[in-house]
């Protein structure tokens, strides 16, 4: 009796623990469940190799090496709702590629699918992370790995103190990683497989024919030369502090009416951020934009935008940067869309926007109010301000509307509603502003500490156009506007008009030019736009009504 009775308290204890551990894999989301690494092939030693040196494609044997293979195989076991999309490239596609020789692997993981970004994580965290003996980059070592590439990042041993550094190429890897082996690794000689049997000398390269010539390696994208002295953790990466997740998708959204043009303000002191008010709409295309700045640090002149940051003065750093070392492949302090890192390009076609205004094309994969937020993994209590968001359904195509340009804006402001390609629009713009150094200026003509108004002040201009084919930079140039007056002067009312023909169904831009800076500006210009129908390309101006006649008492 006394054994039945133990035997069944030591179910029920198991029970309850497998209850616990499920609900706290529940609890932790799809990310935690996935954070599993491969299983070492063995015990081993304090023997390790060095970190691979680069050696390009010379010869073509496009067939899988043995330790491609297997390495394919690992990571396919271990996260099995991954796949593969290839070893071999044939000879005459492309140009010199590790694939070609067999030893390069495309594992298939998008960076859209949250289980499969905690896999790529967990991967690369173990593969670079030391080892009992002290060894940096262990796994990577040990399994010969000679540089990966994902999202738009590139790690290689042959550079590893410069970290994950941009990539350029014109494949941006977010579909799968890209593997590239030493030879060593590509033959199945390194010591993750041979643990016992390490160091060997059969892993080498082959010669490569006499009338091969070597092609030169892919010169590495050099680091930022201003890297800024973020606070780190620990040496090894271990953590005491608390460290915040990167912002993710909600279970369900809330529904509501259809965004149109909405704009929103996003306080970076709240994890959670902010909802938009309409719902975007599953398979939309929408155009974001987001503008300003915030302090993420309490120290002085920790500031970054939805892109780049800066500290201590220094000059704003490239986009990629990371607040801890335990969180390598992290993109810190951007604004994330429905759990997405907005990938966006700067106004100014820089890679950090010197007016801090970016834009990103983004289709809605579900439908609903959709969270804005941005990812601080140390602390938000700290943080101030507010990014401004602008999110525009790319289908709206409107016959009038509008909107008010503020002077201050580098980036000036963009229509609530798309112009329809291959029509005619009458466009006036109307208002004052002024540059905070004695100059008034309306959309044609300036003036200075009280002096007469003139046209030909072309520093002080009002500029507009829509965007390229290929880019969501604004092509912009001056408009030659006619006075509503009349006349070809300045018009003192400072109301201006002209016509714009929409050579594509785009948004339309506008802004003012200052030579010298936008942040001390202020007022506006207000712009109208209205579908035009005349045949000549400089429409009459609209007179004003006649009143009637008073009546006889």
């Amino acid at each position: 009796m006394f054994d039945l009775r133990h035997r069944l308290f030591h179910a029920l204890t198991a029970l309850l623990a497998s209850t616990l551990v499920a609900t706290a894999l529940v609890g932790l989301g799809a990310g935690a469940a996935e954070a599993k690494v491969p299983r070492a092939a063995g015990r081993y030693t304090a023997a390790i190799e060095p970190l691979a040196s680069y050696v390009g494609q010379s010869t073509c044997s496009p067939a899988a090496k043995k330790g491609t293979a297997a390495f394919a195989n690992l990571l396919l076991r271990t996260y099995p709702h991954s796949r593969s999309l290839g070893i071999s490239r044939a000879c005459n596609v492309g140009g010199q590629s590790e694939h070609k020789e067999g030893r390069a692997f495309d594992w298939g993981v998008s960076v859209n699918s949250t289980r499969d970004r905690a896999s790529v994580h967990a991967l690369m965290r173990w593969l670079l992370k030391r080892d009992a003996f002290g060894n940096r980059y262990a796994m990577a070592r040990r399994l010969g790995i000679q540089y990966m590439i994902w999202n738009r990042r590139i790690w290689g041993s042959y550079a590893a103190g410069s970290g994950w550094r941009k990539y350029t190429g014109s494949n941006p890897h977010t579909d799968h990683v890209h593997f590239s082996l030493s030879w060593a690794g590509a033959r199945k000689k390194t010591s993750f497989w041979n643990p016992r049997n390490f160091p060997n000398s059969s892993g080498t390269a082959p010669t490569p024919p006499r009338t091969t010539k070597p092609k030169p390696a892919p010169e590495p994208t050099t680091p930022p030369a201003d890297r800024h002295d973020y606070p780190q953790p620990n040496p090894d990466g271990g953590h005491r502090s608390r460290s915040f997740p990167e912002p993710g998708s909600p279970r369900t959204l809330a529904q509501a009416a259809p965004v149109v043009s909405e704009r929103l303000s996003v306080p970076t002191s709240r994890r959670a951020g902010a909802r938009t008010h309409k719902a975007l709409v599953a398979g939309h295309r929408y155009l974001i934009e987001v503008s300003g700045t915030y302090r993420y640090q309490r120290k002085a002149g920790a500031v970054a935008d939805a892109e780049c940051s800066t500290r201590r003065g220094a000059s704003w750093w490239q986009r990629e940067r990371s607040l801890r070392d335990d969180q390598w492949y992290a993109d810190h302090l951007d604004l994330y869309v429905d759990g997405h890192d907005l990938m966006s390009e700067s106004d100014d076609g820089q890679t950090c926007d010197t007016g801090h205004t970016y834009r990103w094309v983004y289709e809605a994969p579900r439908t609903g109010r959709v969270p804005f937020a941005v990812w601080d993994p140390t602390n938000y209590n700290d943080n101030r301000g507010k990014l401004s968001v602008r999110v525009l359904d790319l289908g709206a195509v409107r016959d009038s509307m509008t909107w008010n340009v503020p002077a201050r804006n580098t980036a000036g402001a963009t229509s609530p509603g798309l112009l329809e390609g291959g029509r005619d629009y009458l466009v006036t713009v109307s208002g004052t502003w002024r540059n905070g150094e004695g100059v008034t200026a309306d959309a044609e003509c300036a003036t200075s500490w009280g002096d007469s108004w003139r046209r030909d002040v072309d520093s002080y201009d009002m500029v507009a156009g829509d965007w390229s084919y290929d880019s969501l930079v604004p092509q912009i140039s001056g408009v030659r506007t006619m006075p509503v007056s009349g006349g070809s002067d300045c018009d003192p009312e400072h109301k201006y008009t002209w016509v714009q023909h929409a050579d594509r169904t785009s948004p339309l831009n506008v802004r003012v030019s200052d030579p010298d800076r936008h942040g001390d500006n202020s007022g506006a210009l207000r712009v109208t736009v209205k579908p035009y129908d005349g045949s000549s390309t400089t429409p009459d101006p609209t007179p004003d009504p006649t009143p009637d006649p008073t009546p006889d008492p």
